[in-house]
């Protein structure tokens, strides 16, 4: 501030209606932009299906036949995925049970194409995925996670 100038002082109550704007304002951002980053896939969770089927592809050793048999499984599943965390009408629990039903669907449309080892081995991977998920998900980089009871 230069020498000599005022300062303007606001009363209190003009001073929190200010601050209340610029909360709200904040707030307003937050939720407009919210929608537009996860539409652009900044904050999509999980692997990009390319690279999913990749990992699958040399981690399971599938033939080219079998990729191309599990890209619609994959690209239908997660459309299905999508559109249930799209949905904000559903209870939490209940869209647990369904994400469960999913996953089942999909482990038998899956096991159709793969060998009994692949399989084998592509739930493996699933579950210490999840495992990583949930460690770093709950704890968040490091933390603890917050204890439950």
């Amino acid at each position: 501030m230069r020498k000599g100038a005022k300062t303007i002082r606001l009363p209190r109550s003009g001073r929190r209606r200010i601050w209340l704007s610029g909360l709200i304002g904040l707030a307003l951002v937050t939720i407009v932009a919210a929608p537009a980053e996860a539409q652009q896939g900044k904050r999509q969770r999980g692997m990009d299906p390319e690279a999913r089927m990749e990992k699958l592809k040399e981690s399971l050793e599938l033939t080219d036949e079998q990729v191309a048999a599990l890209d619609p499984i994959f690209a239908a599943h997660d459309q299905k995925r999508r559109e249930l965390f799209e949905s904000r009408s559903a209870e939490r629990q209940a869209m647990r049970e369904q994400m469960n039903a999913l996953r089942l669907e999909m482990d038998e449309d899956i096991g159709e194409i793969l060998t009994e080892e692949q399989m084998k081995t592509y739930v493996e991977q699933r579950e210490e995925m999840r495992q990583r998920f949930r460690q770093e998900g709950r704890g968040g980089r490091g933390g603890p996670p917050p204890s439950e009871g």
